[in-house]
């Protein structure tokens, strides 16, 4: 099941965001050239399918018709990506490959087209010519790992999305695909590590959260792993399991049994109000009437035990 979510992530993430370069004093014109060509103002955004919110990309190409500029023109090209206007994106390719042959941006983006379309083998020609002008920016292995991993190279796939980040601690897919790597691997401390990193740039989503919480787990961290849970139940509150694993946490490891009712009683009543629709556990309502009876229990324990300290100190 984490090998599906896996390979099904590779194909839903995105571009991430293009680091800038500083210009080396010492080098030659030519070569100060290049490395300004290179040098990137632009961003393009690393975001999952579903966040991806109608960009404007006809206003874009009319700004680059009128007047071009090759960062316009990436920015044209990436809202482009974004609308799924394919054939925008390779008009917009060509252009930046023809006008701009130094930077890394042209293949760049003859390389999302392809491995959009399943043409393997050029999107891993194009991602190659691409790294050849700009090694040093984290996007491009990135999408060489989306390539790779299509192609089932796991291993080089892997060690792409680790360069990317390395490069580029921004990219938050390639962090919460290396943590599914790392979870798959039962690597749960480099794991945990990679979907921290993804949470800082993709904050509500959900794949970090679970995978983060899974390895608290693993960890013994039951306090992280609650904090996980409980941002995931304002996420969606139609899911069980949330609720489930907070009253399941409270009874464990973090031994609080009437914090454990109240999550419990609180799903009882979610899924007879009809919000929680999915992953609904069958013994939530036993959970609850075996609480109920040790906290009645205690109460009367501690009862019973203050009363005996009463009389006591009434006979002195």
């Amino acid at each position: 099941m984490k090998a599906v979510i896996l390979a099904g992530l590779i194909f839903s993430l995105g571009c991430a965001t293009a680091p800038t370069q500083k210009v080396t004093e010492g080098a030659g014109l030519d070569d100060r050239l290049k490395q300004k060509a290179k040098t990137m103002n632009v961003t393009v955004h690393g975001v999952l399918e579903n966040q991806v919110k109608g960009a404007q990309c006809s206003t874009a190409i009319s700004k680059v018709n009128g007047h071009w500029k090759w960062a316009d023109a990436v920015v044209a090209a990436n809202m482009c990506l974004r609308n799924h206007d394919f054939h925008s994106v390779e008009k917009l390719a060509n252009q930046l490959a023809v006008r701009n042959t130094s930077t890394p941006w042209g293949p760049y983006f003859f390389a999302q087209v392809a491995f959009i379309n399943h043409d393997l083998d050029r999107a891993l020609w194009m991602v190659e010519l691409s790294l050849k002008r700009a090694p040093e920016f984290g996007i491009i292995h990135y999408l060489k790992g989306q390539v790779l991993w299509a192609r089932d190279d796991f291993k080089m796939a892997t060690t792409e999305f680790e360069t990317a980040v390395s490069l580029d601690e921004g990219i938050g897919p390639a962090h919460l695909l290396l943590g599914q790597v790392y979870l798959r691997d039962q690597d749960y401390s480099n794991a945990t590590g990679q979907f921290s990193a993804a949470l800082k740039t993709l904050p509500d989503n959900v794949y970090a959260l679970n995978g983060k919480a899974e390895c608290e787990l693993h960890l013994n961290n039951p306090d992280q792993a609650l904090e996980a849970y409980v941002r995931l139940t304002d996420l969606d509150e139609s899911d069980g399991r949330y609720l489930t694993q907070i009253g399941a946490l409270y009874e464990g490891p973090l031994n609080n049994p009437e914090r454990a009712m109240h999550a419990y009683q609180k799903l009882h009543d979610m899924i007879k109000a009809g919000k929680i629709t999915k992953n609904i556990d069958l013994d939530n309502d036993s959970k609850i009437k075996e609480l109920q009876a040790m906290l009645e229990r205690s109460r009367a324990l501690a009862s019973t035990q203050d009363k005996k300290k009463q009389n006591q100190a009434g006979d002195k």
